[in-house]
């Protein structure tokens, strides 16, 4: 069956993605067998399409980057903010528990107002000696 390339043309975009019936891709194909200029309008679309598949590629890909670099950053300083959170609360707690431990446990002295001069003697202070 001979079709005129007004109808083939018309045909392409279905016969490139595919969507069309059997009949109609064997016409097609038997056309753009003897016919140069269908045939370049096949391949045509073809690369445009190639093309643009091709851009969005590149495009999608810049813009992943750029994306993952972002988030680089971000993660970048909030660890930098965690460690300096965790130094400074490890350095609180060392403080807060030397101070207690200096407190608790100075010579002579213990929480009671009571000293231990000899063994077994307690004296009260009195007049703060």
């Amino acid at each position: 069956m001979e079709i005129n390339c007004g109808i083939v043309k018309d045909l392409i975009p279905l016969y490139h993605d595919e969507v069309c019936s059997d009949e109609t891709k064997a016409a097609v194909e038997e056309h753009i067998a003897h016919c140069s200029e269908c045939r370049a309008a096949l391949e045509s679309l073809s690369r445009t399409e190639y093309m643009e598949e091709t851009c969005y590629s590149e495009a999608r890909s810049r813009e992943l980057a750029e994306s993952y670099r972002k988030l680089r950053r971000r993660n970048s300083r909030r660890m930098a903010l965690t460690v300096a959170l965790a130094v400074i609360g490890a350095a609180l707690i060392a403080f807060g528990f030397i101070k207690y431990y200096i407190a608790s446990h100075r010579v002579g002295h213990n929480n009671t107002g009571f000293t231990e001069p000899s063994a077994g003697a307690v004296t009260a202070l009195v007049g703060g000696k």
